[in-house]
């Protein structure tokens, strides 16, 4: 289908503008910068953000509540600064066809400095590839700006300069008039020039060659200078009467339209801001270039005439009849009807230069034709013009049937006569025998084919591995294209997907392609992939779905086309399906099967009806309290001791496990044997372990009991003791039961040892001096033998860790303080050695820290755990060089 509108309404002249088309000349766009007329005071507190250009995906655009994608029906498209001539006309359908405008720039459309910038990081790619890092735009078209907005946004920036109520970006401080500065030529921010230098030099500007504007982050490479805003002057002074920052002189910067055929520049002074639209007169052509007209530079307007092209084509035998275009006229669409040569076969051809004047073509099969003698066919390729003379007629063969000898041939009159023979060997090259050394037919000069060849060949395999020798007679019936010979070896070679093998027998092939059909579930889950078996993942599922996908509520929906597999929107009202309970909704709409578990707080008995338990989340079904059970077994003895829990206590075929209490009669121990019911205790041996003592205390040794019962042992003494004791008391009866219970049988006791009695000794002879021998003593401190040798050589250097070290201590136990700590100078790894085995003297914790040569010591003490030691290191080795023995401790 052809690009190029087909029919033109009438109401249109000779210079169609965008307002009578279906394209705005001057939309508004949505207003970046901050520091503009109209976002003056409603952005002021939206400066302290850092700026970057926003990006929106396709899918992004399309995810929209339905109130939102009515508003986006009635917003009118922007018109791009780069789409002029070919946009206009090359675009899949024309305005000027009665068509809507489909830019990609169109849809949900969200201008961006990008669109300024030929290079940027952490955005979308720009689409003036071309753009270099350096070239910098010199006029407002390039940002979409309307006239209105670049004479508001110039006049804004004079006034704050003035008025010094310009604020800097980075730091928010206002800029006076003679600070120096630094001016964006993409957005017109205008920072400090110390704010702007500490930017650039920051890890997050960009790269080590590049840094981007803050503003708009378009990237640049020069290092930010102080000039005026028009490049011309290096460190300008401020002079009254004129603009902050300028130089006075004319500003002189190329303008620049929407056609960027303007090469006029601006004659205002130097000022800050896009310089104004241009009002020169110029003559601009029509789009086929035929007529012209005078209009104003900056017009956006197109001048077409109503005359046909008329070009001579591509083809250079048709002529174009569109109306006035641009650019080279489209291709030939004609078609050529040609004949084969040979064969007759018609088909038809695109008009070019090549096929527009030709009506035959060859195909380049055989020709095959019937020669003039009736006889043979024609040998030759598919050509042009008539067929060659039978080779085999009588005027044209004058040799023997070999060629080797001349001859008459007077005898024959047709071509299907015989040729005439001769005493050679026919000498023909036959078709076996190696590639560059075939053989040839030994037989006499003859008519007709040549006849099997008797010597030998060698047939190698198609993939090479293997050579058979054998008979030319049986070497002929191979091919090398429909018979080849093959060898019985299969190729284990892996294909291109690297899963599967190639197993073909006598393979040749140098790429081994998978020809199976991949298979796997693509990404959306619900088709699979049709391509052949590769070794990366499979791409993206290809189908779109063209319908809505709305979430459960279908309050939020996602506008087509849209991915096969794409899961519903996100939807942030609340859910309102039909929930279990009357409590407030808190989730919102959700696309699972089941909603949420309600999390209201309730109250709630626990299963085993123990307690009321209060802020209880509403879905929980079975609340525990802890407790123990309480509830009764069958034994009819015991309770449930397990924790509050839900369903029987024991099953109907379980029995009690739990030890039986009742206490022996003998020993007065528990039965501990397992719950027998309501029955009486059986005849055991009790196994409870007693602790038994000397007679002074000091042993101790747990024993098991190991008291047996007996029934008829009891009855029997029970008896003998009563009947004594009745002869001698004179009374009738006595219950010996109470006093059996009140006297239970006890292990017999341990006997002291020799230890037991030099202890027992030792106290009576303290107690007889009048020593009082529950006062603690303290304990000696024993140093290691490193630190006596290093202290005796090194006594200022362990004094003065003492010294800092008891200090440390002190201050801990003074202040109460839970942890403190103490770092000792640099010191070499014989100190440092001295410095932790002598704080663990001290109950102190320590720890080296930092590499060498700045390794040190830090030393932490805990309160409660620190302490100072009864006998210092150095006062050890006082005694010790002065040789007076240590005083002797009183006992």
């Amino acid at each position: 289908m052809s690009c190029y509108p087909t029919k033109k309404p009438s109401s249109l002249t000779m210079t169609e503008s965008f307002a009578q088309s279906d394209y705005p000349e001057n939309l508004h766009l949505e207003d970046t910068y901050s520091n503009s007329a109209s976002n003056n005071n409603t952005n002021h507190h939206n400066r302290r953000q850092k700026r970057r250009p926003m990006q929106t995906s396709s899918q992004d655009a399309r995810y929209s509540h339905r109130s939102y994608q009515q508003q986006q029906h009635q917003q009118q498209s922007w018109y791009p600064p780069n789409a002029y001539y070919e946009q206009q006309y090359y675009s899949p359908q024309s305005a000027r066809a009665g068509g809507h405008f489909n830019h990609p720039y169109q849809h949900h459309y969200q201008p961006q400095p990008q669109y300024r910038r030929g290079q940027q990081r952490h955005a979308a790619p720009s689409r003036q590839v071309n753009q270099q890092v350096t070239n910098r735009p010199s006029s407002h078209h390039a940002s979409g700006r309307t006239t209105g907005e670049v004479e508001n946004l110039r006049s804004t920036l004079i006034e704050q300069l003035l008025e010094n109520t310009y604020e800097c970006m980075i730091c928010i401080i206002k800029i006076n008039r003679d600070e120096e500065i630094w001016s964006c030529d993409v957005c017109y921010k205008m920072f400090h020039l110390t704010c702007i230098r500490k930017w650039a030099n920051s890890e997050e500007s960009g790269t080590d060659k590049n840094w981007r504007c803050p503003g708009c982050q378009y990237s640049y490479s020069s290092h930010p200078n102080y000039k005026c805003f028009c490049h011309k002057r290096t460190n300008p002074v401020f002079q009254p009467g004129e603009i902050p920052h300028s130089c006075g002189e004319r500003c002189a910067k190329r303008l620049n339209t929407k056609s960027n055929d303007c090469n006029h520049h601006c004659t205002e002074l130097c000022h800050p801001g896009p310089c104004p639209t241009c009002t020169t007169m110029i003559k601009r052509s029509c789009l086929c270039g035929r007529e012209s007209q005078t209009i104003m530079c900056s017009s956006s307007s197109l001048i077409k005439c109503e005359n046909k092209c008329g070009k001579l084509k591509s083809c250079q035998h048709h002529y174009c009849e569109l109306v006035c275009h641009p650019r080279e006229c489209e291709p030939c669409d004609h078609l050529v009807k040609q004949v084969c040569s040979s064969h007759g076969t018609e088909r038809e051809v695109s008009c070019t230069a090549e096929t527009g004047d030709r009506n035959h073509y060859t195909c380049g099969e055989i020709c095959d034709k019937s020669l003039e003698c009736g006889q043979h066919r024609c040998t030759k390729m598919c050509h042009d013009g008539p067929c060659v003379d039978c080779l085999f007629l009588p005027e044209n063969c004058k040799t023997c049937a070999c060629g080797k000898t001349a001859m008459d041939n007077q005898q024959r009159t047709s071509c299907i006569d015989p040729l005439p023979t001769c005493d050679k060997p026919c000498d023909k090259i036959l078709s076996c025998g190696p590639i560059g050394d075939r053989h040839r037919c030994s037989a006499q000069c003859h008519n007709g084919p040549c006849p099997p060849c008797k010597k030998e060949s060698t047939l190698q395999c198609r993939c090479g591995q293997l050579s058979k020798s054998t008979t030319c007679i049986e070497a002929v019936q191979y091919d090398p294209i429909k018979n080849p010979f093959c060898c019985e070896r299969r190729c284990n070679r892996k294909k291109l997907c690297g899963k599967h093998r190639c197993n073909e027998l006598c393979c040749d092939r140098d790429i081994h392609v998978c020809e199976l059909v991949c298979g796997k579930t693509l990404n959306c889950g619900i088709h699979t992939c049709e391509e052949l078996c590769h070794k990366n993942p499979c791409r993206k599922c290809p189908i779109n779905i063209y319908d809505e996908l709305s979430c459960r509520c279908g309050q939020t929906v996602l506008q087509p086309p849209i991915e096969c597999g794409t899961k519903p929107p996100i939807c942030n009202y609340k859910c309102n399906r039909t929930h279990a309970c009357d409590h407030p909704v808190y989730h919102s709409c959700h696309n699972d099967n089941e909603c949420p578990p309600c999390t209201h707080l309730v109250s709630k008995m626990c299963v085993g009806e123990h307690t009321l338990r209060n802020n209880v989340p509403c879905h929980l079904k079975e609340v525990l309290c802890g407790l123990p059970c309480g509830k009764p077994l069958s034994c009819g003895v015991h309770t449930c001791q397990r924790a509050c829990h839900s369903g029987p206590c024991q099953a109907n075929d379980q029995k009690c496990t739990q030890l039986c209490s009742i206490k022996r009669r003998e020993c007065g121990h528990p039965c501990n044997l397992q719950c027998h019911g309501r029955e009486p205790c059986p005849s055991t041996t009790c196994r409870e372990k007693v602790e038994v003592r000397c007679p002074c205390g000091r042993l101790v040794k747990d024993v098991v009991c190991n008291i047996k019962s007996n029934k008829a042992s009891e009855d029997k003494d029970d008896a003998a003791l009563t009947q004594s004791l009745v002869q001698a008391l004179s009374v009738r009866t006595i219950d010996l039961s109470l006093a059996r219970k009140q006297q239970p049988a006890q292990p017999a006791p341990l006997e002291c040892d020799d230890d037991c009695r030099v202890i027992q000794r030792n106290k009576n002879l303290a107690q007889a001096l009048s020593i009082n021998t529950e006062e603690p003593r303290q304990s000696t401190v024993v140093y290691t033998d490193f630190l006596r040798d290093y202290a005796k050589k090194n006594l200022d250097f362990v004094q003065g860790v003492e010294r800092q070290l008891g200090q440390l201590v002190e201050e801990t136990q003074r202040h109460r303080v839970s942890k403190r700590c103490y770092s000792f100078k640099p010191m070499k790894i014989n100190e440092r050695h001295v410095v932790h085995e002598l704080a663990s003297f001290y109950g102190l914790e320590t720890h080296s820290m930092d590499p060498e040569p700045h390794r040190n010591v830090v030393a932490y003490a805990s309160y409660g755990v620190c302490k100072i030691p009864i006998t210092l290191l150095s006062n050890t080795i006082k005694r010790e060089k002065s040789r007076i023995p240590p005083p002797v401790t009183s006992i």
